[in-house]
C-alpha cells in the first residue's frame, strides 16, 4: 500500500481535493483534526500543553484551541514549542490507523505543514495543492470571518506555496479555472496503477 502525502499553502483547497479522493473511496488521514482530537483525549498531551503554555489556554480544564492559536501562530518559537508535543503523537496515530486500511491501493495523509514537520518522511509521494494568493486570501477570510489577520499569520509560519511545489511530485491547480475533478482521476489513476 502507497502512502500518498497531500499539502498545500491556507486556503488552497486540500479539504476539497480530500473530499474528492474518499468519494473515490481512498482513506484520507486529517493530520490537522488528528492533532485536535490529540489534544483533546490525550491526558499526556493536555498535561504538556499546560506545563508549556499554562493554565490560560485551557477551558474548563481542556485545551482552548482558539487561545492556543492566538498565541502559537503569533510566534515561530511558541509553534515550534507545540508542534514539539504534537508532531510526534500525531505520527503514531497515522500508524495506527493505516493498520485498518491496508486493503486500499493507497491512503493519503492530509497535513498543511507536511514538509515543516517532515512528515512527509517515509511517504512514497506527495501532492500539493496550488491556488493564486488573492483567491487563498479570500477563502481563508471565509473561513475566519471574525479575524481576517488570520491569513497572514497562518502562511507566516508555513513554507511559501512555490517551495512546497517545489518538492511535491503532483501539484493540482485550484485555481477556479481549471477543473478539480480531472486532476484527481488522473494522479487516483496512477496511484492505483
Amino acid at each position: 500500500m502507497k502512502k500518498i502525502g497531500l499539502t498545500g499553502a491556507i486556503g488552497s483547497g486540500k479539504s476539497t481535493v480530500c473530499n474528492i479522493f474518499r468519494l473515490l473511496g481512498i482513506p484520507v488521514y486529517d493530520a490537522d483534526a488528528a492533532s485536535k482530537r490529540l489534544l483533546m483525549e490525550d491526558p499526556d498531551i493536555r498535561a504538556g500543553i499546560r506545563k508549556q503554555f499554562g493554565d490560560n489556554v485551557l477551558t474548563n480544564g481542556l485545551p482552548d484551541t482558539a487561545k492556543l492559536a492566538a498565541i502559537v501562530f503569533n510566534s515561530p518559537e511558541t509553534l515550534g514549542r507545540l508542534n514539539a508535543l504534537m508532531h510526534p503523537a500525531v505520527a503514531a496515530d497515522f500508524a495506527h490507523w493505516l493498520e485498518s486500511h491496508q486493503q486500499s491501493p493507497y491512503v493519503i495523509k492530509e497535513a498543511a505543514i507536511l514538509f515543516e514537520a517532515e512528515a512527509n518522511l517515509g511517504l512514497d509521494s506527495v501532492i500539493a495543492v496550488s491556488a493564486p494568493e488573492q483567491l487563498r486570501k479570500s477563502r481563508t477570510r471565509n473561513r475566519y470571518p471574525d479575524d481576517p489577520s488570520q491569513f497572514e499569520k497562518r502562511q507566516a509560519m508555513q513554507w511559501p506555496p512555490e517551495k512546497k511545489e517545489a518538492r511535491a511530485d503532483f501539484i493540482i491547480r485550484n485555481d477556479e479555472s481549471q477543473l478539480l475533478i480531472p486532476q484527481v482521476i488522473k494522479i487516483h489513476e496512477r496511484l492505483s496503477g
